[in-house]
């Protein structure tokens, strides 16, 4: 979950043990000094980032993930590339920095050589052609397909590696099926980017976590232009938390971001998911008020039986059962958002259909 860094890589003593290097050096201080090679240190890198070499040979194979949808299930087959796969999973991972540098100027390049390693092309293209063959069969519209791809990743098992874990490439993370918040947002956010869809990866250092952004108008999360996207679980799009895994468990601090690609497509239907979110709050507190009225008026209730006042008692009655349907149709409500995530528009015409928004 947190980026990994090396410091300044230590060089062996060359010069005493090979004069012809020593002269070699000396000729290189003399191009130097000239001009001659002014350049020349442009082409060593301050920040060595992780990379795929692929293994040749290593045996290849498919990945099948299902996962709910909308009001049925959705399966993908997608074929994996060993020689990528275990090339991925055998990377260094770690960035090494030949001199000191801030953190906001390596943390964006470490995460997007997980996400951009051109390598993963093929992944990629297989990936989103089962996306498409998807989208295209169910009439999907631009932000259905954002869903499609969001709750896919949402659904994958939650794997804590860590605190100091350095992420996994996306290939990995798909034909693993799991991963923790780094994994499953580089995941997301490079299957987004690839579909031209504006993203950014949000890292909030202080509280050890990972998520989306993608623009939506003005479904903005904190202090930047992108609207909130949980990829650990199933969530609504612009809707944050309210806890995430860690020691920290809440987000309280403005998130790095990192672009994404050169998409420009936006989300547009933060307009129903936060009706939807607000509408979930008002039942979840209406609920909770009810049963602590309910917990006075069994009071009350005992009291009156216990006293013989039975016709006091049967007064009360009606009210009591009154508030019991109340907290139940609020209740329901509730556990019925929190059971549909994965359908948007499914959920936000059952709650209008019932007045609840």
């Amino acid at each position: 979950m947190r980026p990994s860094s090396r410091g300044r890589p230590i060089l062996p003593d060359l010069i005493g043990r090979n004069p012809a290097l020593a002269v070699a050096v000396v000729m290189l201080a003399v191009f130097l000094a000239a001009g001659c090679l002014g350049g020349f240190f442009a082409f060593r890198p301050d920040v060595v980032y992780p990379s795929i070499t692929p293994i040749e040979g290593a045996p290849s194979h498919p990945v099948t993930l299902t996962y709910p949808f909308e009001g049925s299930t959705v399966t993908l087959t997608v074929p994996i590339s060993g020689p990528v796969f275990y090339g991925a999973q055998r990377a260094v991972k770690n960035a090494t920095i030949v001199r000191d540098l801030p953190d906001e100027h390596w943390i964006p390049g470490y995460y997007l050589a997980f996400v951009s390693d051109p390598a993963q092309d093929g992944f990629y293209g297989d990936t989103l052609s089962e996306f498409r063959r998807v989208r295209a069969e169910r009439n999907l519209d631009s932000d259905r397909y954002v869903e499609l791809l969001a709750v896919a990743v949402q659904s994958m098992p939650y794997r804590i590696n860590g605190d100091d874990a350095p992420p996994r490439f996306p290939v990995e993370t798909f034909a693993e099926r799991t991963g923790d918040c780094d994994d499953k947002s580089l995941l997301l956010a490079g299957l987004l980017a690839r579909e031209g869809y504006q993203v950014s990866l949000l890292v909030f250092g202080a509280e050890n976590h990972v998520a989306v952004g993608i623009t939506a108008g003005d479904c903005r999360y904190r202090n930047t232009s992108y609207a909130y996207l949980e990829a650990t679980n199933l969530s609504l799009v612009g809707i944050p938390p309210e806890e995430i895994q860690g020691p920290i468990r809440v987000l309280t601090s403005d998130p790095l971001v990192i672009p994404v690609g050169n998409g420009t497509l936006p989300y547009g239907s933060c307009g129903q998911t936060l009706a939807i979110h607000t509408a979930m709050l008002t039942a979840r507190e209406a609920a909770a008020a009810l049963d602590r009225q309910l917990g006075a008026k069994d009071a009350e209730m005992d009291r009156a039986k216990s006293s013989g006042n039975i016709a006091g008692y049967n007064r009360l009655v009606p009210e009591y059962n009154r508030m019991v349907g109340d907290l139940n149709r609020n209740a329901d409500a509730h556990n019925y958002i929190l059971k549909h995530l994965h359908d948007r528009p499914g959920t936000y015409l059952w709650l209008k259909g019932r007045g609840l928004i």
